[in-house]
């Protein structure tokens, strides 16, 4: 077989090349090559459907006998089933496309979906907005190529995952001591293991199966689920259950985001298993997950994409006077609470006692600083500023700006798209005679719930003296306010 996965880089398509590759079939990946690089054994096209562009000569006088894809943009879908409309398409969609995501035992046949979205907007604009785009996208696939299935999946679990999603119980469990558990231990679970669904997918494109099928595991406890993820680090944990009521009071949110509980889900149903559950060749426990490169010791996954920003053996300057001060390297200014998840540390009274939880950020990864730097060094301002921004104090942050920074660039400005960023290092500190460069590494995250993935880059701050004390004027990174 003939296979063309869009993507092929990170997690799920990613696990789809391998499966593919595998088995021995002929397997190309088209991408932008920017979160990672191809399996071995597959080819790599580059291909950055962002902009709109045509697919490269290469692939357009190609043919192929399947494409997967699980891309949320509905004109980047519409684009590449027009582009390929004779293969048979498994499109990887999500069970977000449902409105209604509390009746037990809900399937394709009976529960209805969001209103399609067919324009690329942003899915952090609206709740509804990710599985309203995922409708339109579904739309452009069955109504455009020949043939096709669409699966939607609900929580991808597994090597590779950069999310913390699930990967937080892992490195929270292997912590040991007291671990908050949200909800009730009875409370229903499903997660599907990437190798599984990916498995699955390759089936289907082999077969060209048709139709539409949750792509879902099996219905656990969350005690079950945490108690197999705890049999599969080795670790004893003390689970303290925290009901919904008290977290909803707390302001803890589910499931992911800004002050998550992962895999909490207030009131949440299942679903009957259409997909790997029953059709995968093989199915793993969610013991032996964890233990597969989400254990202590094990790093997050995370790509690098080449082209770093700012690579260069000068900083920048005109020619002007510059002292190199160079830190520690390893000086880690911010990072997750663990090698695998973002946090937050809660204070949570729990029966009268204080039981500190970290509750991780699955999307927005949190940032925690590990070593409290000179607040009046140039890599401490920053540092503060950093971590300002993470605990939601915009007004402190903006503090930490100079004054023309501060006109152009409100405290609430700060607030708006912040990047999910898991850890930020000290790359490199310059003076020159007027102002200060601070160059840091930072690993940051694509949001997307199906395929996320995390690249390495430069930020650069750049801080000038104002009545004595050290302010950021500039930033190379676009997320703040937009200025550099």
């Amino acid at each position: 077989m003939r296979l063309l996965v869009l993507g092929g880089t990170v997690f799920l398509s990613r696990a789809v090349a391998v499966e593919a590759i595998g088995r021995g079939h002929d397997v190309t990946c088209a991408s932008r090559g920017e979160s990672g690089s191809v399996p071995a054994g597959a080819a790599f096209v580059a291909w950055d459907r962002s902009d709109g562009a045509e697919p490269p000569a290469e692939l357009a006088r190609a043919s192929y006998d399947a494409v997967v894809d699980v891309a949320r943009h509905p004109s980047r879908v519409r684009a590449a089933v027009a582009a390929f409309p004779e293969a048979h398409w498994v499109f990887v969609s999500t069970i977000n496309v449902y409105t209604d995501t509390s009746t037990p035992n809900g399937n394709p046949e009976t529960l209805s979906l969001h209103d399609p979205i067919v324009t690329d907007e942003d899915p952090a604009s609206a709740s509804e907005v990710y599985g309203a785009m995922k409708v339109g996208c579904e739309q452009a696939v069955t109504e455009g190529a020949a043939s096709s299935i669409v699966v939607r999946p609900g929580l991808i679990v597994g090597p590779g995952d950069p999310t913390g999603r699930f990967t937080y119980w892992a490195a929270r469990i292997a912590d040991g001591g007291e671990v908050l558990a949200p909800g009730e231990p009875n409370d229903a679970v499903q997660v599907v293991d990437v190798r599984d669904l990916a498995t699955w997918l390759v089936d289907c494109a082999e077969a060209r199966t048709t139709g539409v099928f949750d792509g879902i595991g099996p219905v656990q406890t969350r005690a079950e689920l945490l108690a197999a993820v705890a049999t599969g680090i080795g670790a004893e944990p003390t689970f303290v259950w925290v009901n919904q009521e008290f977290l909803t009071d707390q302001k803890v949110e589910p499931w992911a985001g800004d002050r998550s509980a992962p895999l909490w889900l207030a009131a949440a149903g299942v679903r009957r298993a259409d997909g790997p559950r029953r059709h995968a060749a093989r199915r793993r426990g969610a013991a032996l997950s964890p233990g597969r490169g989400h254990g202590p010791g094990h790093p997050r996954l995370a790509a690098g994409a080449p082209g770093r920003q700012g690579d260069r053996d000068e900083p920048p300057g005109g020619g002007r006077a510059a002292r190199r001060v160079q830190p520690n390297r390893s000086t880690a200014l911010s990072q997750t609470s663990s090698p695998n998840a973002g946090g937050r540390r809660l204070g949570l009274i729990v029966g009268g006692i204080l039981v500190v939880a970290v509750v991780a950020a699955a999307i927005v990864n949190s940032l925690r600083p590990i070593q409290q730097l000179d607040p009046d060094s140039p890599e401490g301002v920053v540092q503060s500023f950093l971590v300002a921004i993470d605990e939601e104090q915009f007004e402190s942050a903006h503090q930490l700006l100079s004054s023309g920074a501060q006109a152009d660039c409100s405290a609430s400005d700060l607030a708006i798209d912040q990047p999910a960023m898991s850890r930020v290092v000290v790359d490199d500190v310059t003076e020159f005679d007027d102002e200060t460069l601070v160059r840091l590494e930072a690993t940051v995250m694509d949001v997307d719930p199906i395929d996320p993935s995390t690249y390495e880059t430069t930020l650069e701050f750049t801080l000038i003296d104002e009545g004595g004390a050290l302010r950021i004027d500039r930033l190379s990174y676009p997320y703040f306010c937009g200025f550099n």
